[in-house]
């Protein structure tokens, strides 16, 4: 790939790098149990990949004050990086595909919908920070997928247009923030199945996991 033409490489975290969906899970029902309020599986996994801003918007049927937000949003981070302790590890052959992609000259960045205490902890215990050259979180924004905010403020800070970044993801409100903002997107059969993924959104191009996008995958469709 050519430095006059860089290209960047944007990815989601949960899900996508990390197998976390299980830990998200426990840890919403756990505080749904907390605050007495229902918690299905089947609204799990219709809002995994927002904000939990909007996602408790959503749990209690009315807006929250900003203090009663950021509180519960905490809460609710605090269990799942008690249960990530204990279980959460990267999906096999994150490390080696993110090495081969910087080698190849493509510049990494993470966009994710999780806070930034969450982040911290992604990039210091699970190793990640190492790997990429900057990172988008809530705090970094002002709107959640679908909404392209998180894309496009990681696409600026790497100094690369939208349209010379992939962007990947495994969430139907991810992809649908991806196409909204320009970008290209792969999307992983991680949380959503192939044929879900196909009937709800418009990725580029979908993939069974993270193991699968190389950089000749990436190079295609940016023609880098």
């Amino acid at each position: 790939m050519s430095d006059a033409t860089p290209c960047g490489v944007i990815f989601d975290v949960d899900g996508v790098l990390l197998d976390s969906a299980e830990c998200h899970r426990f840890s919403w029902y756990a505080m749904a149990n907390e605050l007495e309020v229902p918690m299905t599986d089947a609204f799990f996994y219709e809002t995994f990949g927002q904000t939990n801003g909007t996602i408790l918007k959503r749990l209690f049927g009315r807006e929250l004050k900003r203090e009663e937000s950021d509180r519960l949003s905490e809460r609710k981070e605090e269990l799942f990086r008690v249960e990530a302790r204990k279980n959460l590890q990267l999906f096999l052959g994150v490390t080696d595909r993110l090495g081969e992609l910087k080698a190849a000259g493509y510049h990494l960045a993470l966009g994710t919908s999780a806070p930034k205490s969450n982040l911290e902890f992604f990039r210091n215990e699970m190793g990640l920070g190492a790997l990429v050259e900057t990172c988008v979180c809530s705090q970094d924004i002002r709107h959640g997928k679908p909404n392209p905010e998180v894309f496009l403020v990681a696409a600026e800070r790497l100094g690369i247009v939208p349209s010379r970044c992939v962007v990947v993801e495994d969430a139907i409100p991810g992809v649908e923030a991806a196409k909204a903002g320009g970008f290209k997107c792969i999307a992983v059969a991680t949380t959503n199945r192939a044929e879900v993924l196909r009937e709800n959104s418009t990725p580029d191009l979908i993939l069974t996991a993270m193991a699968d996008v190389t950089p000749a995958v990436v190079g295609e469709l940016l023609s880098c």
